[in-house]
């Protein structure tokens, strides 16, 4: 949204005179003393007003969770997701990669295991929900998912794979679950 200024000189005259009739009407009837002056001071007001609420909203609709990613971890994660679609077209292993970052739930279950994010927050990797499965979740979900106590879906900043990559994840939690909490 781009801030309109408006200046007195942007009225023609005849909108200047009838703007005087109003004031005329306003400080006989109800003694209010307004000038044109101040009407483009409150427009002005109004507009930064308006522009401000309207980056707020933008902030808020950016995803928390994206937005919590270092830099390193994005570009992997997004590069990743360009491999994953060769290797998808030529029809080559799409499990090979590594996971790059782990979110969980911090009041209950739900832990991912994330190899790939698309340009549309759609991430690929493992599932630990009730099964543990490889499949994809969309990150715009998991950043609005409302959890008790006013939490949310957390980054563990301490993650490392141990260069294990998503299907030998997936075997070694499917054979023994509690070795997802070793990560």
């Amino acid at each position: 949204m781009a801030l309109n200024k408006i200046d007195t000189n942007d009225f023609t005259q005849e909108e200047k005179d009838k703007f005087v009739q109003v004031c005329d009407r306003l400080k006989k009837n109800h003694d209010i003393n307004l000038t044109l002056e101040d009407l483009a001071s409150s427009y002005n007001k109004s507009m930064a007003r308006l522009e401000r609420q309207a980056k707020k909203q933008v902030l808020k609709t950016q995803n928390r969770l994206i937005a919590r990613f270092t830099q390193k971890e994005l570009t992997t994660l997004r590069t990743n997701y360009n491999k994953r679609e060769l290797a998808y077209t030529y029809g080559e292993d799409t499990t090979a990669f590594e996971p790059v970052v782990k979110l969980f739930n911090p009041s209950g279950i739900g832990t991912w295991y994330i190899s790939t994010l698309s340009p549309e927050n759609i991430a690929f990797g493992i599932c630990c929900l009730h099964e543990i499965e490889i499949g994809y979740v969309s990150l715009d979900e998991l950043n609005v998912l409302k959890l008790p106590f006013r939490l949310t879906i957390e980054k563990d900043r301490h993650f490392s794979a141990k260069g294990l990559n998503m299907y030998e994840l997936y075997t070694l939690f499917k054979e023994n679950p509690s070795e997802q909490y070793k990560f």
